[in-house]
């Protein structure tokens, strides 16, 4: 089983360079359609079985009200969905243009047996997605920028694994500036390992932080873990493929 995870930057290109937040800023206003089509078929190349994405559009004006993910899905052939708006509902940017549509979401062959959207207590982005296949349990973050607010997310979310009894899956943007050590409780709590080498994964043109992991039980076998060298978006796609 191949498991994929890429924070996609809502397809808007970016990434060869900071300067190109700057000059190609209208971007967030304007996708290029070309941009999702290149993910798209560079996802399909790599023959994964699930893909969790952070920063996906769901269909705003940005790019012309068609969904990325759905767009995505449809080229590999995957009939299996679950995402939504990464904003909780008390929060005025679950009700604005654009931002209503700023998504997080996981894809699949196979037909998921149990899909839960939790949503945290702390945090902008709060969307935690729990998602069942095989009798393994994918779960899918994209964690706050201040330490003090990923450190409650953090808690919770261990909270919220160790109550499942299968096999565990974790991947996401963990935005985790300080390092592994942020995750040390969780992992230990949780018997989760880490299946890279350390390898960085933000910014794409010049990676100088490891953002961006795909963890699992202990008792899962990893056969291979994967970096891509794209600069489809300022992060680097990963992979893991699990015996």
């Amino acid at each position: 089983m191949k498991i994929m995870f890429y924070n996609t930057g809502y397809c808007t290109g970016i990434g060869n360079s900071h300067l190109e937040y700057f000059s190609r800023c209208y971007r967030f206003l304007l996708a290029p359609k070309k941009i999702v089509s290149n993910i798209a078929e560079f996802i399909k190349q790599q023959k994964p079985d699930i893909v969790g994405f952070a920063e996906i559009d769901s269909g705003s004006f940005r790019t012309g009200f068609r969904s990325q993910i759905k767009h995505i899905s449809k080229k590999l052939n995957f009939d299996h969905r679950s995402y939504t708006c990464k904003y909780p509902k008390i929060s005025p940017l679950a009700y604005t243009p654009i931002f209503k549509r700023h998504c997080n979401g996981i894809i699949s062959k196979e037909n998921p047996e149990e899909v839960k959207h939790h949503f945290l207590s702390a945090g902008f982005k709060r969307l935690f997605i729990e998602y069942k296949v095989k009798n393994i349990t994918f779960f899918l973050a994209h964690l706050a920028l201040r330490k003090h607010v990923r450190k409650r997310q953090i808690e919770e979310i261990s909270s919220i694994m160790k109550a499942c009894k299968t096999k565990k899956v974790l991947m996401g943007d963990f935005n985790i500036f300080d390092g592994k050590e942020e995750l040390k409780q969780l992992m230990k709590e949780n018997s989760l390992k880490f299946t890279d080498k350390d390898e960085k994964t933000f910014p794409s043109w010049d990676p100088k932080k490891h953002l961006d992991f795909i963890l699992t039980s202990k008792d899962i076998k990893v056969k291979n873990f994967k970096t891509f060298n794209k600069n489809l978006s300022d992060h680097l796609p990963i992979m893991v493929e699990l015996r």
